[in-house]
């Protein structure tokens, strides 16, 4: 099966936010006309001094600028947020889009955003799938039991737009799977662990992987050397992935080699392979070379 490549807007930069609303446009209209099939727009809070676009904004902005692109916005951070408002914003961002949303669903995992949103981080499980199963529910006409009446806004899609629920280990995984939505591994899972998800059981009809490329050919070793030490020193603050691991979970290498990386994921099971090119010291521009170079559906190896 033809793996679709999609294309992060995260930030992970030290730019204002003026900035990163501009890189967020033009990085949407390139990915368009490169044929990519989605733009992915993720969820952090208190990320400075990172600047961090919100997701639903970004994505109600990028409406008209994606073409038939899927906005995916994914993941949020379901513990962190009341479901019937975001319910509602979600069949409103669905409706303005013509049905192209798909609902990426997280836990979370910083300890900072927990404490600051008052929400035991040990409560997590219970209420992401609290709140996903009353979206889902809701959107398919169920009554709101307080208010006694359905949402005002449901999705155009049904019975509901397509879910990517967060997936970084067997449990999750399976849990997708089960329930019939896409597992999404993040950009920290190391290449044994996504092996381990995609070769065991249950299998997923889909699977949407998150992966950071840096393209040497475009920018240079020792510039990709630097946003690489850059990149995995920001994610060690937040505790997520270690420094000088020995399996590094990201894709480096010259165009024809991370196409050929691409090509294996494909082969092993991945249908949606979200990358982000925006890093620490890299010009926006040479983001988008980046992207340019890699772009194109990827025919699994051996295929």
């Amino acid at each position: 099966m033809t793996m679709h490549l999609a294309v992060a807007l995260h930030g992970g930069t030290e730019s204002g936010g003026a900035e990163l609303a501009r890189d967020a446009v033009r990085t949407a209209r390139t990915a368009r006309d490169l044929g990519y099939s989605g733009v992915v727009a993720g969820q952090h809070f208190f990320t400075a001094p990172q600047g961090y676009l919100q997701p639903l904004p970004l994505l109600s902005r990028l409406v008209p600028e994606t073409g038939d692109m899927r906005l995916v916005a994914g993941v949020l951070l379901l513990p962190l947020l009341h479901p019937l408002q975001l319910a509602e914003e979600l069949a409103t961002i669905d409706a303005l889009s013509g049905g192209r949303l798909v609902v990426g669903a997280g836990q979370g995992y910083r300890d900072a955003e927990f404490a600051a949103f008052g929400v035991r981080k040990k409560d997590r499980l219970g209420a992401q799938l609290r709140a996903l199963d009353g979206m889902v529910a809701w959107w398919g006409g169920a009554v709101v039991e307080e208010a006694g009446t359905g949402l005002a806004m449901r999705p155009v899609s049904r019975p509901h737009p397509p879910i990517w629920y967060a997936a970084g280990n067997r449990r999750s995984f399976t849990r997708a799977a089960e329930r019939g939505w896409t597992p999404f591994i993040g950009p920290q899972a190391t290449p044994s662990v996504i092996t381990g998800l995609l070769a065991g059981e249950p299998r997923a009809a889909s699977v949407a992987l998150r992966r950071d490329v840096l393209v040497t050919d475009v920018i240079g070793t020792a510039a990709a050397e630097r946003a690489l030490q850059a990149r995995t020193a920001a994610y060690g603050a937040w505790g997520y992935g270690e420094a000088g691991a020995a399996e590094q979970p990201y894709l480096v290498g010259t165009a024809r080699e991370c196409r050929d990386r691409m090509a294996h994921l494909a082969a092993a099971g991945v249908t949606d392979l979200v990358i982000r090119t925006n890093w620490p010291g890299i010009e926006h521009a040479a983001s988008l070379e980046m992207l340019a170079a890699v772009a194109g559906p990827v025919e699994p190896a051996g295929a």
